[in-house]
């Protein structure tokens, strides 16, 4: 027959319940540092990805609103050449050799023909 030994566990002494809280406490309080410390760096992280989104976001508007505002004028300037406004084709015109660079490649040729029109009317 073989010897069995049977391993009595021994109640914990209140000594030792006490050891053993403290170290599921100072367990506890260096996992929650790391949470709070991970979760300050996420949104210290977060605030500066949204900030550079929102300077993109805008740069954006600004740069369609200009782009729209050339338009119009682009607009303004093919209508008072059909009409046979000269002076009002003229203003624009001047105004649009200040802001054709906010022209989208399609405007900017037919600014460039408005232009040609102009040279060719003086």
């Amino acid at each position: 027959m073989e010897d069995k030994q049977t391993v009595q566990e021994e109640p914990l002494t209140p000594r030792k319940k006490r050891a053993m809280v403290e170290y599921m406490g100072i367990l506890f309080a260096a996992a929650f540092l790391l949470v709070a410390i991970s979760l300050v760096v996420k949104v210290h992280y977060m605030q500066d990805n949204f900030d550079a989104a929102s300077q993109g976001a805008s740069e954006n508007i600004e740069a369609i609103q200009r782009e729209s505002s050339a338009t119009l004028l682009l607009v303004q300037a093919q209508e008072a050449y059909r009409i046979g406004d000269a002076g009002a084709f003229t203003r624009c015109m001047d105004e649009l050799s200040a802001c054709k660079a906010d022209l989208p490649e399609p405007a900017a040729k037919i600014y460039d023909s408005l232009l040609t029109l102009q040279t060719q009317q003086n």
